[in-house]
């Protein structure tokens, strides 16, 4: 699994049921951990990611779950900001996900399973002053995660969780959380092929 936090990241990982801590977390952590691994790849740089993916799978066997995690918001009104701006927090928050989800998906149809949870925002629903860029790309960032699961696997848009595998038959839940935070969804079935 990756942990990205940030356009450069550390994180962790999990292979074979295995928990490997890397960089970022807190020093207790990581002393449980007695073989750990540092990963750090810039997630809006295609390369770095596929040659980080590659080594994890060299040194772990693959990739099981994706986190993407890494974001920026900049609060400037939308009149003033400029386009590198409103473009780096674009990279970031929408592009680097998409970078990262491209790089991993091979690797779990090829084992058969993995997940892949991306972090949206209220912003992904909601417009709000002074964060236009960071609403378009949370907003971007669940259509993708949508897109991904309709080529790939489920969705559960409350926390857009794509289950990756190689099952012809995907398994589609919309869920709802009412005012009261019960949650409740239909089922559908649908084929991939």
């Amino acid at each position: 699994a990756g942990a990205p936090g940030g356009a450069r990241s550390g994180g962790w990982q999990c292979s074979r049921g295995q928990c490997r801590c890397t960089g970022c977390w807190p020093r207790r952590t990581r002393s449980r951990c007695s073989d750990a691994k540092g990963y750090i790849a810039d997630v809006t740089d295609e390369v770095q990611v596929k040659d980080l993916v590659a080594k994890i799978e060299a040194d772990l066997g693959g990739v099981d779950i994706l986190f993407n995690n890494a974001g920026i918001i900049r609060r400037i009104p939308m009149t003033e900001m400029s386009a590198e701006e409103f473009r780096q927090v674009v990279d970031i928050d929408l592009v680097g996900p998409f970078i990262c989800a491209k790089a991993v998906i091979p690797g779990m149809l090829k084992k058969g399973h993995g997940k892949i949870i991306n972090i949206c925002s209220m912003m992904s629903e909601l417009g709000r002053e002074t964060v236009s860029a960071y609403a378009a790309a949370k907003g971007g960032l669940k259509m993708l995660t949508r897109n991904i699961c309709s080529e790939y696997g489920a969705v559960l848009p409350s926390g857009l969780l794509a289950d990756i595998g190689q099952d012809a038959a995907v398994h589609i839940e919309d869920v709802a959380v009412d005012e009261i935070g019960s949650v409740g969804g239909q089922e559908q079935k649908r084929s991939t092929s």
